[in-house]
């Protein structure tokens, strides 16, 4: 019975080409990391404020959710104005890594879930974030820094 002979050119070839792409794996996992939104940075702008608003009318209390860029951080959003394009706030929805506590139509104000701390929903004292208002009418949020 024949033995199958392994040359050992072609076996150095296929272990070549192996580490070959897996460094351009890691290139790229690299290169996609650098563009800035792993972390949880940038701007979205997946909100339209009208609808923000009839919600805000009809139960009063700010809008929290994750952030659409990585879900990492937690804010909320809401208007203190009479002006739809201006009065809005967007800041962070927990303390210290703590979540707010879940809100209802009768709540007056956000409480720390792990403290009873509470603030109100204007996010004064918590660190805010710069909402601007498009062309579309749609909120651009910006999680690079606080609001200026």
């Amino acid at each position: 019975m024949p033995v199958a002979r392994t040359e050992p050119s072609r076996a150095v070839s296929a272990a070549l080409a192996v580490v070959l792409g897996a460094v351009l794996l890691v290139l790229l996992v690299l290169f996609l990391n650098s563009r800035g939104t792993s972390s949880g940075d940038g701007e979205f702008s997946d909100l339209a404020a009208d609808d923000l608003l009839r919600r805000q009318d009809a139960d009063g209390v700010p809008t929290c959710f994750d952030d659409p860029i990585s879900g990492n951080r937690p804010i909320c959003v809401f208007h203190t104005g009479s002006d739809p394009d201006e009065g809005w706030v967007a800041y962070d929805a927990q303390v210290d890594g703590c979540a707010f506590a879940p809100l209802s139509p009768q709540a007056e104000e956000l409480v720390v879930s792990c403290t009873g701390e509470t603030y109100p929903f204007s996010g004064d004292g918590l660190h805010q974030y710069s909402v601007t208002v498009d062309e579309d009418g749609r909120l651009v949020i910006d999680l690079d820094g606080p609001s200026g």
